[in-house]
C-alpha cells in the first residue's frame, strides 16, 4: 500500500474516501493452499489485504470455524458507486481462487445507486464455488436486487441464503428461485425479510423451497397472502427436515385454517414465527398444538389476547407438553385475557418462557398471570418490557411479586414500590435476580436507590442491567457510578437517556465509572434525540482507551457526530486490545483517515479472539498461542469459548486451564526455541531438561511465548 491512511480529510458523505488508484498485494493469483489439515496462506495475511479493501468498505473476517467472511464493515457507511466499481474484480478474483473463504455477507443502506452499474459496464462480484452462506441487506425504499451487485450463477453448493430489502423486482424474484433450484440438494437456511412482491412472486419462492431436500430453516415474510397459501401449505406437508418456518401475513380465515391443518401433520417443526396475527382468529393454530409434540418455540407479532384469544391459548397450554417458549411481540393482554390465559398456566408443566414484548399490557393483568405461579413451578421467565399502571396498581403489583418472591422469575422495569419489596425480601445479594430493568431512576426515592446501588456493588448475581434516566439527579449519578466501579458481577448494561441535555451528566459518570470495572462486557447508551457532544465524547474516548473488558459497545445516536467526537471516540477505541465491535446505531460511521485506525484495531481484536479460541480447540501453532496467552484471563474469554465448543462455562473453563499447562509443558517447542524436545549437554546440578513437569510448571508461569522473538 502506498499510505497506511489512504483517505483525504473529508466527512462529507460519498466523499470520506479517496478513491484512486490502489496497490493490492502482491499475492492475488497466488492460490489457496486450504485443506482439512491446513490453513490457507490468506488466513495469515487478512491485515494487509484488509489494509486494501478496507477503504472501500469490505473487509475479510476470520471466522471461529478458521474460514473466512467477505463482507462489509460492520456500522460502517453505505458503499459509492465508484467503490464497487473499482474494486469488484479483484474480489471476484480473490473469492474465485480462494476455498478458505465461504461466507458473503453484504449490508446496505441503500441500493439506489446500484441501477447505475450495468449501464456503466461494472462487473459484478462473482462468488466463488467454495461460498456456503450469503447475506444481503438494504433498508432501501426503491426496488432493489441482491444480483445488483453479485453474480450468484456459479453456486451450486449454498447453505444459507439470507436476503432482506424492501421491494423485490419481478426479475428478482425469478432470480432468486432460480438460486433456490440450483442450491436445492445443499440448502438449509433461507431467510427472505422485510419484502415487498407480488403473490405470484411469493407462489414461486414457496415452490421453489419444496425442492430443497435438507431444509431447516424457511422464513419468508412479506406485506400478505392475497390469494392463496396453497404452496406454504404444501412445504409444511412435504418436508421431513423442515424444523423453523414463518408464517407471512394471513388474509383470509381459510388460509389460517389451511396453515394450522399442516401444522398438526408436520413431524420436524420445531420453531414458529407468525408475522402478523392482528386480523384474524388464531385459534385453529392453538388448537392445532394442543397435542404438538415437536414445537418447542411459537413467536406472535401483533396478538390481541382477549377473553376468547385467550380461552385458546390456555386450551392449548393445557394439553401441549413440547412447547417451551411463547413469545408475544407489539400485542396486548385484557384483564379478562389475562385470567384465561392464567387458568391455562396453573395447569402446564412444560412452559419455561412467556414474554410479552412492547406490548400494552396492564399492572393488573401482569399480577393475575403473576399469581397463577405459585402453582406452576416450571415457568421460570415472565418477562414484561413495558406496560401501564396507575400508582395503587404499581404498588399492587410490587406487593404480589414481594409477597411471592417472584422478582426473579418475573421481570418487569422496576419502580420506587418494587426497589423497596426487593430490598425488604432480598436481604442476601445472592438471591437478587440475574436480570433488573429500573424504570426512571430519579423517580426513585434517594434513600431506596442508595440502598439498592449498595445491594448491586456486592450481587453476585445480577449479570444484565437496564435503567433509564429521565431529568437531572446529580447524586442519584454519582450513586449508580460508584456502583458501577465495584460491581463485580454485571456483564451487561444499557442506559437510555431521555432528551433533557441534563442527561449527559449520567452518561459521563457511567463513562467515568467503567474506567475501573473489569467485569462489564456489553455496553449500550441511547441518546434519544440528544447530540452527542466533545465533552462526553472525551469522556468515552477515555473509558475505552483505559477499559480492558467490554467487547461491545454501542452509542445509539441520532445526529451525525461533528469531526473532533468521531476522532476522539475512534481513538479510544484504537487503544482497546479486547474491543470486538463498535457502533453508533442507525448513524452509520464514516470511513476516512480519523476512522480507518478504529476499524483495522476492531479487525485485529476480532482475529486474536479468533486465534486464542482455535489454540483452546488444539490449534496449537505459535500465532495462536501468543493470542491465548493475552485473553486467556480476559473476564469474557470464557464465554466465548463455551459459546463456540457448545459448553458449559465449567466445562470451557477447565478446557482453558487444561490449554494453560499445555503451553507450561511445551513452551520451548511452542515458542520455537526447539522442534521436538529440550535435551541439555550433561552437566553439574540439574538440567533443565531433568525438571519434573510441576516445577517445569513454576518457572514457565513467569514466562510468555510472547517474549521470544518469532
Amino acid at each position: 500500500m502506498r499510505s497506511t491512511f489512504p483517505y483525504h480529510c473529508g466527512f462529507t458523505g460519498d466523499s470520506d474516501v479517496h478513491i484512486g488508484e490502489v496497490d493490492y498485494p502482491s499475492e492475488p493469483s497466488r492460490p489457496c493452499q486450504a485443506s482439512s489439515t491446513q490453513r490457507c496462506w490468506l488466513c495469515e495475511d487478512v491485515a494487509t489485504w484488509n489494509n486494501a479493501i478496507s477503504r472501500f468498505g469490505f473487509e475479510l473476517w476470520e471466522k471461529l470455524t478458521g474460514m473466512l467472511c467477505l463482507r462489509t464493515i460492520p456500522h460502517a457507511r453505505e458503499f459509492v458507486y465508484e467503490q464497487v466499481a473499482e474494486v469488484s474484480s479483484t474480489l471476484s478474483a480473490l473469492l474465485e481462487r480462494h476455498l478458505c473463504i465461504d461466507e458473503i455477507n453484504f449490508t446496505y443502506n441503500a441500493l439506489s445507486w446500484v441501477c447505475g452499474l450495468p449501464r456503466h459496464h461494472v462487473k459484478l462480484i462473482r462468488p466463488g464455488h467454495s461460498v456456503r452462506h450469503l447475506r444481503v441487506s438494504c433498508s432501501c425504499s426503491h426496488s432493489c436486487s441482491p444480483f445488483q451487485v453479485i453474480d450468484v450463477r456459479s453456486l451450486a453448493t449454498l447453505e444459507t441464503l439470507v436476503f432482506e430489502g424492501s421491494h423485490i423486482s419481478t426479475d428478482a424474484v425469478s432470480k432468486i428461485a432460480s438460486t433456490l433450484s440450483c442450491n436445492a440438494a445443499t440448502l438449509r437456511k433461507v431467510v427472505i425479510k422485510y419484502a415487498r412482491m407480488s403473490q405470484e412472486g411469493g407462489d414461486l419462492l414457496w415452490r421453489s423451497l419444496q425442492g430443497c431436500a435438507c431444509l431447516k430453516s424457511a422464513s419468508l415474510s412479506y406485506t400478505c397472502f392475497p390469494g392463496s397459501v396453497d404452496e406454504l401449505v404444501c412445504l409444511l406437508q412435504l418436508s421431513h427436515t423442515l424444523e423453523q418456518v414463518m408464517v407471512p401475513t394471513l388474509t383470509h380465515a381459510k388460509h389460517v385454517n389451511q396453515v394450522a391443518k399442516a401444522l398438526r401433520h408436520s413431524t420436524s417443526l420445531q420453531d414458529i414465527y407468525i408475522c402478523d396475527a392482528s386480523t384474524l382468529s388464531m385459534a385453529p393454530v392453538f388448537t392445532a398444538l394442543q397435542f404438538h409434540s415437536s414445537i418447542k418455540y411459537l413467536h406472535l407479532v401483533k396478538y390481541a389476547i382477549f377473553r376468547s384469544q385467550g380461552t385458546s391459548v390456555a386450551s392449548m397450554l393445557r394439553s401441549n407438553k413440547a412447547l417451551r417458549t411463547l413469545i408475544v411481540e407489539h400485542g396486548s393482554l385484557s384483564m379478562c385475557g389475562a385470567e384465561e390465559l392464567a387458568k391455562g398456566i396453573r395447569e402446564n408443566s412444560t412452559l419455561q418462557c412467556l414474554e410479552f414484548l412492547s406490548s400494552s399490557v396492564g399492572a393488573a393483568a401482569i399480577c393475575c398471570l403473576c399469581k397463577a405461579l405459585d402453582q406452576n413451578k416450571t415457568l421460570k421467565r415472565l418477562k414484561f418490557d413495558k406496560y401501564y399502571a396507575l400508582n395503587s396498581e404499581r404498588e399492587s403489583l410490587a406487593a404480589v411479586l414481594g409477597s411471592s418472591s417472584s422478582y426473579d422469575r418475573v421481570l418487569v422495569p422496576l419502580v420506587d414500590a418494587d426497589v423497596k419489596s426487593i430490598l425488604s425480601h432480598h436481604t442476601k445479594v445472592q438471591l437478587f435476580p440475574t436480570e433488573l430493568s429500573i424504570d426512571n431512576i430519579c423517580d426513585i426515592s434517594s434513600v431506596l436507590f442508595q440502598e439498592l446501588c449498595e445491594a448491586l456493588a456486592l450481587s453476585t448475581t445480577v449479570k444484565t442491567l437496564k435503567v433509564y434516566y429521565e431529568g437531572h439527579d446529580p447524586v442519584k449519578g454519582d450513586l449508580f457510578s460508584a456502583m458501577l466501579k465495584d460491581n463485580k458481577s454485571i456483564t451487561s448494561l444499557e442506559v437510555y437517556l431521555y432528551s433533557n441535555p441534563a442527561s449527559y451528566c449520567l452518561a459521563v459518570k457511567v463513562a467515568a465509572a467503567l474506567i475501573h470495572n473489569r467485569t462489564l462486557q456489553e455496553l449500550s447508551v441511547c441518546f434519544a434525540s440528544l447530540k452527542l457532544d466533545r465533552c462526553t465524547a472525551l469522556s468515552f474516548c477515555r473509558m475505552l482507551s483505559k477499559n480492558q473488558a467490554l467487547c461491545k459497545v454501542f452509542l445509539k445516536i441520532s445526529h451525525e457526530l461533528c469531526d473532533r467526537s468521531l476522532e476522539l471516540l475512534s481513538t479510544g477505541v484504537q487503544n482497546s486490545e479486547v474491543l470486538l465491535e463498535f457502533g453508533t446505531g442507525k448513524i452509520k460511521i464514516p470511513i476516512n483517515w480519523a476512522t480507518y485506525p478504529m476499524f483495522k484495531t476492531l479487525q485485529q481484536n476480532n482475529s486474536r479472539l479468533n486465534k486464542a479460541i482455535m489454540f483452546v480447540q488444539h490449534n496449537r501453532d505459535r500465532h495462536c498461542a501468543v493470542a491465548f496467552e493475552y485473553l486467556c484471563r480476559k473476564p469474557h474469554f470464557i464465554s466465548y469459548v463455551a459459546k463456540v465448543a457448545g459448553q458449559s462455562m465449567s466445562e470451557a473453563y477447565q478446557n482453558i486451564k487444561s490449554s494453560q499447562r499445555y503451553i507450561f509443558d511445551n513452551y520451548f517447542v511452542i515458542a520455537g526455541i526447539v522442534r521436538h524436545s529440550v535435551q541439555c549437554y550433561p552437566g553439574q546440578g540439574t538440567q533443565i531438561d531433568a525438571l519434573n513437569a510441576d516445577s517445569w510448571r513454576a518457572v514457565a508461569q513467569y514466562v510468555k511465548v510472547s517474549d521470544v522473538s518469532a
